[in-house]
């Protein structure tokens, strides 16, 4: 399975630390273009590659990790599939969604799967690698196949997924106004 990321900052780079050490081929994208991820993949090894914004598609899984004001234009200039996943892990900061919920604004954008995941724990939290199988990741969405075939990944890298149902109420919990926003919750066992 091939993980793409749209944004190569903190949040991208912790995660793909992960995938890396599971074994996941990924591809990195950003705003600047490939050259400009240069040093990013080398530090990754050879299951990494840089391509530019508009060739991200070709992943099966895509993560979104960029600033919320650049969430428009950097989905504008790709175009998606309806069998692939596009996982929300942006939050939206001094923005104004007038009560809608972000990843429904995210889904609005994209012909994709939407899911909504990686963006309530500080990545310091889950910074070791490999994951010591007791850091709760939320996601919601609303496909449950993509729901699943994600949380099979997170299980995989040894996090722990709790499904918190749809995008509008489980979105509502995990955006950066929610309950849920930078609650660390480990599993002790």
């Amino acid at each position: 399975m091939l993980i793409g990321f749209i944004g190569a900052g903190n949040v991208a780079q912790t995660f793909a630390r992960h995938l890396t050490h599971a074994g996941y081929k990924k591809l990195f994208s950003n705003s600047r273009g490939k050259e400009s991820l240069k040093l990013t993949v080398h530090s990754f090894g050879e299951l990494a590659h840089a391509v530019d914004l508009e060739d991200i598609s070709r992943a099966d899984i895509i993560i979104l990790c960029v600033p919320w004001t650049e969430v428009t234009n950097v989905l504008s200039k790709i175009k998606l599939r309806p069998d692939q996943i596009l996982v929300d892990a942006t939050n939206f900061l001094r923005a104004n969604l007038e009560g809608r919920v972000s990843s429904l604004i995210v889904k609005d954008l994209v012909n994709a799967k939407v899911i909504k995941a990686l963006n309530t724990v500080h990545m310091e939290w889950i910074k070791d690698v490999p994951a010591k199988n007791e850091n709760v990741l939320f996601i919601s969405g609303d496909d449950q196949a993509a729901e699943n075939t994600f949380s099979s990944i997170l299980k995989d890298l040894k996090f722990i997924p709790v499904d918190l149902g749809s995008l509008e109420s489980g979105g509502k919990l995990q955006q950066f106004d929610g309950p849920l926003a930078g609650l660390n919750l480990i599993q002790k066992g």
